[in-house]
């Protein structure tokens, strides 16, 4: 997972500010803001009121960067206390992880919870669609 989580910094690497700031400009600029959190619904992870997955990806991500492991000692470290709770169902977290860096790169071909689907045209008389679903 810690390998995922650093694909949050990649990602996002065109952007300035801290990991949450330049994790929420591509966000707006690719039009998912707010997607991460119907992605955690639909998979049946709760985030507490107040928060949203980007900042427990962010949380997550400076936990396990910080000695290459997600606990509740690390979590502490950086104020994540009410990132505990996600921990604890390691299937769901996975599951959640793994969908948000999917989906993060899909939206940067185009890709949105209304549009599955980006058609590519190399010439005029040349296309050819790709799909997310």
């Amino acid at each position: 997972m810690l390998f995922q989580l650093i694909l949050l910094e990649e990602v996002s690497d065109s952007f300035s500010g801290s990991l949450q700031e330049r994790l929420s400009q591509f966000c707006e600029a690719h039009g998912i803001r707010g997607d991460f959190d119907a992605i955690a619904q639909e998979i049946g992870v709760a985030v507490p009121a107040g928060r949203t997955v980007l900042d427990a990806l962010v949380k997550l991500r400076n936990a396990a960067a910080h000695n290459g492991q997600i606990t509740e000692e690390s979590l502490k470290q950086f104020k994540g206390e009410w990132v505990i709770p996600l921990i604890a169902d390691k299937e769901k977290l996975h599951k959640l992880v793994g969908e948000v860096i999917r989906y993060l790169f899909a939206s940067m071909a185009g890709h949105s919870r209304e549009k599955s689907a980006t058609l590519i045209e190399l010439k005029a008389d040349e296309k050819f669609e790709v799909r997310f679903d």
